[in-house]
């Protein structure tokens, strides 16, 4: 730990900058981590709704997504919903994009400061 600090010491005042700039980067590699569980944006019982949707009980299947909370499950709520209103499949696209662009903003959160750092 001593020559840790000896090297910081012989490198100046540019190596405290260094430093706490190295600290706010771990700070917000860290808190992507937390943020980016896959529990926040994977529903978790994706297996039954896709058996459900797979033997054509697609009410079930939106009444099970209806109690997922997470983004994912959303978009696939979303899709169910606008393929039992009977819309195409381009229109369902551009829904599913509208959707994953909205999610894509709380995805980068402070990654543009991270790739200035």
């Amino acid at each position: 730990m001593e020559g840790l600090f000896n090297l910081v010491e012989k490198g100046g005042f540019a190596m405290y900058p260094l430093l706490i700039l190295s600290l706010i980067s771990w700070a917000i590699i860290v808190e992507r981590a937390i943020n980016l569980r896959r529990s926040l944006y994977f529903t978790k019982n994706f297996d039954q709704v896709k058996s459900l949707v797979a033997g054509k009980d697609i009410d079930g299947a939106v009444k099970l997504l209806n109690l997922s909370h997470t983004e994912g499950g959303k978009i696939l709520l979303k899709v169910l919903e606008s393929y039992t209103k009977g819309q195409t499949k381009d229109e369902i696209l551009k829904e599913v994009d509208f959707e994953l662009s909205l999610i894509l903003s709380k995805l980068e959160k402070n990654l543009p400061i991270l790739s200035t750092i």
